[in-house]
């Protein structure tokens, strides 16, 4: 061999043409856009991206419109902050968990204001004079008690408040819809708000006091563009009132944060944060020639909507794939939810998990390393541009019929975000997106044990009326209420909720369906009993041995045709109080002589598994 030619050699490069005709013959003649798919935004993913896939615009980090990055050197300049919360609610505990996460390499301290007001003034001292001798941040979500939160730390000596650094926020405006509440008068609320946030800013110059909320829109069941339209348009809200009231764009923008949820769409949500950084930048060219002082601040936390009660420790790799996505697009401080967050129970285990994803990211995938890491990739560039551009549509909309205060009045960007979550539950249901041991896979062994769940009131610093409020929701919960119920069932009778598997013909022509008809049942908690029949007879042997209401036939197409109607007859005839699902989608034809015959439903791929589930559940009186 000759390894100097071999060295040499140059494959041939195929073109784009030729690869769409291999696509298109491996697509058995089927046009490639067979295989695209619409996202909740309405953005079309294609098979393949490509140099010619979008214009190619030179950006660099560090430098306006910011879409790779504020700081020229990403995190080698600086590391994000792992805005890890603290959950003890007295002095002594909180002291313990700052200590353990100080040890345990946080740069962030998140802390509940509500447990920071039940601090004495002399604890109150200590736990700050901690936070600044360690030169951490603090993170503090003030959910309408910012002004009673700066009474106590006003009190601070005036070392400790021009050293404290990090963001005690609010956002009046988000955390009112939340509510369902909205000022009754906006200019007099944020004149008194704004000359507070001036007053802050002279003692605490290092603080953010001025949150856009977002994840309330996510938590909701929005979209990414609706998540990241709203909080352009709430930024804009607050600009305008801030800037009548005296303060300057340039001292509201170095204000502000910007906080994003992160779901398991990994692409969909680094291309997001790039996105949110370019159009924040654009719009302050509206306000100030110095770009410099647009440059957003992004808090990202990974997502409640997507956890789930059953299979937790799924919670775990979801959470993960879902903060790298967050660093991958650059975010500047993130909290990583805990993997039992869904039952409003956090261990000490659960907490420094999700400190060690933090960890790990930063010391095992050296992403901290690489500037910019999405930049260059025609897919994430490309879906950077779609983003931008819906979002900005969006935005536009909301400023055209009056602004965010408006529109929340009038309900209808609400209703748009509930659009969208009807959409999704529906996807859920019919199990198109799949929660891994929730709709899919399902675990019966699985117990879940759930706390009660107080919400802390939140007292809203203005006088209100009511509007439609934007309630949390998670994605998983109308499968783990039936889940629930079938527990209680099971307390109550000693087994789960069970069905029927008569299966038909031999183990290839029933199994492949059977076992889909197990996995459909167990997702709500129902169990499968299950016996092969090869005669009418045995069929009514295996009924009258389990005494069951609902019954399943799995098997081939052929033995539907051939068998189905004649022992469904024959069954009904002598109990006509037994129902019968049939598993997979039939022709037409012969679902409709397998209805006649009196066949309730057809349990396929497209079923919607919740709505079918609870019509059983609700029949045997389990809810």
């Amino acid at each position: 061999m000759d390894i100097q030619k071999t060295k040499s050699t140059i494959f041939p490069k195929p073109s784009l043409q030729e690869w769409e005709d291999k696509a298109k013959r491996s697509l058995k003649g089927r046009a490639l856009t067979f295989i695209n798919t619409e996202t909740y935004e309405g953005i079309e993913l294609k098979a393949l991206y490509h140099r010619n896939s979008r214009e190619i615009v030179k950006e660099w980090p560090g430098i306006a419109p910011y879409t790779r990055g504020t700081k020229p050197l990403g995190y080698r300049q600086k590391p994000w902050l792992t805005a890890q919360p603290i959950t003890s609610k007295d002095f002594k505990g909180m002291m313990q968990d700052l200590q353990e996460s100080i040890n345990r390499g946080q740069n962030c301290i998140s802390v509940s204001m509500n447990h920071l007001l039940l601090l004495k003034e002399d604890e109150l001292l200590n736990f700050i004079q901690e936070i600044v001798q360690n030169n951490l941040s603090i993170w503090i979500d003030s959910e309408g008690g910012q002004n009673a939160l700066f009474t106590k730390l006003f009190k601070l000596p005036d070392e400790i408040k021009i050293k404290l650094n990090g963001s005690v926020v609010e956002d009046p405006i988000l955390e009112g819809v939340s509510c369902g509440k909205k000022m009754r008068d906006e200019k007099t609320y944020f004149k008194k708000w704004f000359n507070s946030i001036e007053e802050i800013d002279s003692s605490f110059p290092h603080l953010k006091t001025i949150f856009i909320k977002s994840p309330i829109v996510h938590n909701a069941g929005g979209s990414h563009v609706q998540e990241l339209a709203i909080s352009l348009a709430v930024a804009s809200e607050y600009l305008q009132y801030g800037i009548e009231a005296g303060v300057s764009a340039e001292k509201i923008a170095s204000k502000m944060v910007f906080a994003y949820s992160i779901d398991s769409f990994f692409f969909m949500n680094v291309a997001k944060l790039r996105a949110a950084r370019r159009l924040w930048s654009l719009m302050g060219q509206e306000f100030t020639t110095n770009p410099d002082v647009f440059k957003m601040f992004i808090h990202s936390e990974t997502s409640s909507v997507t956890a789930t009660l059953y299979d937790e420790h799924v919670n775990l790799l979801r959470s993960a794939n879902q903060a790298f996505a967050a660093v991958i697009g650059g975010t500047d401080s993130m909290q990583i939810k805990t993997f039992n967050c869904a039952t409003n129970i956090t261990t000490p285990l659960s907490e420094r998990l999700s400190r060690n994803i933090h960890l790990i990211l930063q010391q095992e995938t050296l992403i901290d390393k690489v500037i910019d890491p999405a930049g260059g990739s025609f897919y994430v560039e490309t879906l950077t541009d779609e983003i931008a551009e819906q979002a900005w549509k969006l935005f536009l909309e909301i400023e055209n019929k009056g602004g965010i205060l408006s529109v929340l009045q009038s309900g209808w960007i609400q209703e748009n975000i509930l659009d969208v979550l009807r959409v999704k539950k529906e996807n859920i249901a019919i199990r198109k997106e799949r929660l891994i041991g929730t709709n899919v896979y399902p675990n019966l062994e699985d117990q879940v044990q759930v706390a009660p769940f107080n919400r802390v009131k939140i007292t809203l610093p203005y006088e209100a009326t009511n509007i439609l409020g934007l309630e949390k929701v998670r994605l998983a919960e109308e499968f783990e209420k039936l889940r629930l119920h079938s527990e209680q069932f099971k307390q109550e009778n000693g087994h789960l909720p069970k069905v029927g598997l008569i299966e038909l013909g031999t183990l290839k022509d029933f199994k492949g369906r059977a076992d889909f008809v197990k996995g459909f049942l167990g997702t709500g908690g129902l169990e499968a009993i299950e016996q092969s029949c090869s005669s009418v007879e045995e069929a009514l042997s295996f009924i009258g041995e389990t005494k069951l209401r609902y019954y399943v036939l799995c098997g081939s197409d052929f033995y539907y045709e051939e068998y189905a109607i004649s022992w469904i007859n024959k069954i009904l005839a002598e109990n006509n109080e037994l129902v019968f699902y049939i598993a997979g989608k039939q022709e037409e034809q012969l679902e409709k002589v397998l209805l006649s015959a009196g066949v309730k439903d057809f349990i396929h791929l497209n079923s919607n598994a919740v709505q079918m589930l609870k019509e059983i559940l609700i029949d045997r009186q389990v809810m």
